[in-house]
């Protein structure tokens, strides 16, 4: 009998990841009505991802398969760039290799403080025109309100943490949330599994936490040099990962921007940063409603970091490092020697080929569903 619970726990997920399941609800199915075998179903949400959870029935015998999953696309871009009626200028030694999508207007060789564009070709890859939108999320709308979402959940367990505390909590029990109105600074602690660290002010992730699998949320999060895990960061106005910081599959870093420009002369500073030698699998989400044309960039990469996965940015990126995967963005921003460039890409290296087949990340709408890990 268990070797079956097994095995109708195997149907069940593929079930549940061919069908759009109802997030929060029970889905309950008998494959075989002559023993008793119930199946049950549910789906909810993690962060970015989606947390599926298949238990399987068998008179006394049962088995549960637990996992978070992410949107598959066997045929990823390297870029989709909004179309602003403006091309795009390659300079110096960038590289983008793979299909992409890119304004009418194209792409052509630009110079910046003599520094031309040194590649032979201009895309290593077909190029397709994009439109005036970028592609959606099938899970924007709990994205846009996911900080209320989170604390809505009446199935939290608040609970306080220490230094030197080592606490795993399982995907199968209530989440367990330790929430401040003031800064958190994690240091000297292991964290792995179904919690919520959250502070209305700041977090800091110091080097000598160790986090998997948890989720952070807060208006600043700030992630130190050396800092070694795998976890979600959410925030409203900054995320800062320090140098040399290296951030496991399936990591995510996410902005809300909640407070969009008012007035032409306010300036938006809210931004995701990712500092020199980090490397970062998984995803690096920007998300903001402003329509406004601006002069900053919202996602920095800096020089010699790395990003394996996805980046997505509905309004300007700086890109001086490299993504191996796929880059969604509006526009590009180039800061040279105190003059800003738009549209322009300065060193900057965008190769899908090398990301691996089986990967999975965004949810985005019309994909197909893949796992992104197994959980506990």
């Amino acid at each position: 009998m268990y070797k079956l619970a097994v095995q109708n726990a195997d149907i069940g997920f593929t079930f549940a990841l061919e069908q759009e399941l109802v997030y929060n609800q029970e889905t309950h199915f008998e494959l075989d009505q002559s023993i008793n075998s119930i199946t049950t179903i549910s789906k909810t949400h993690w962060g970015v991802f989606d947390l599926i959870k298949v238990n399987s029935q068998i008179k006394n015998e049962s088995f549960q398969k637990l996992a978070l999953v992410g949107g598959y696309n066997s045929q990823k871009p390297a870029l989709y760039l909004e179309d602003k009626n403006r091309p795009l200028v390659l300079v110096g030694n960038t590289i983008i290799r793979g299909n992409v999508s890119l304004p009418k207007s194209g792409v052509k060789r630009g110079n910046i403080s003599g520094h031309a564009y040194h590649g032979k070709q201009l895309i290593y890859g077909n190029i397709n025109q994009s439109s005036t939108q970028l592609p959606n999320f099938s899970n924007i709308n709990y994205l846009k309100n996911i900080k209320e979402n989170i604390y809505n959940n009446d199935s939290l367990e608040f609970i306080h943490i220490n230094e030197d505390q080592r606490l795993v909590n399982s995907f199968i029990k209530p989440t367990k949330i330790y929430r401040q109105n003031n800064r958190i600074d994690l240091e000297y602690i292991q964290l792995t599994g179904n919690f919520i660290i959250a502070s209305d002010t700041l977090i800091r992730v110091h080097k000598t936490a160790a986090l998997h699998d948890i989720i952070l949320i807060a208006p600043k999060i700030e992630i130190d040099e050396d800092v070694l895990g795998n976890f979600q960061a959410i925030a409203t106005q900054k995320i800062d990962v320090g140098a040399n910081s290296k951030l496991s599959y399936p990591s995510a870093l996410l902005l809300i921007d909640e407070n969009l420009l008012q007035t032409s002369s306010k300036k938006n500073t809210n931004q995701i940063v990712i500092n020199d030698n980090v490397e970062i699998k998984g995803l690096v989400c920007y998300l903001s409603n402003d329509s406004k044309n601006n002069y900053q960039a919202q996602i920095k990469i800096k020089e010699n970091a790395s990003v394996i996965g996805e980046v997505y940015c509905n309004q300007n990126m700086e890109l001086k490092g490299k993504v191996t995967g796929s880059v969604y963005t509006k526009g590009f921003i180039a800061n040279q020697n105190g003059s800003v460039y738009q549209n322009h890409i300065y060193n900057g290296k965008i190769m899908v080929d090398e990301l691996p087949k089986q990967y999975s990340g965004f949810l985005f709408e019309d994909l197909s569903k893949q796992i992104v890990q197994w959980v506990y």
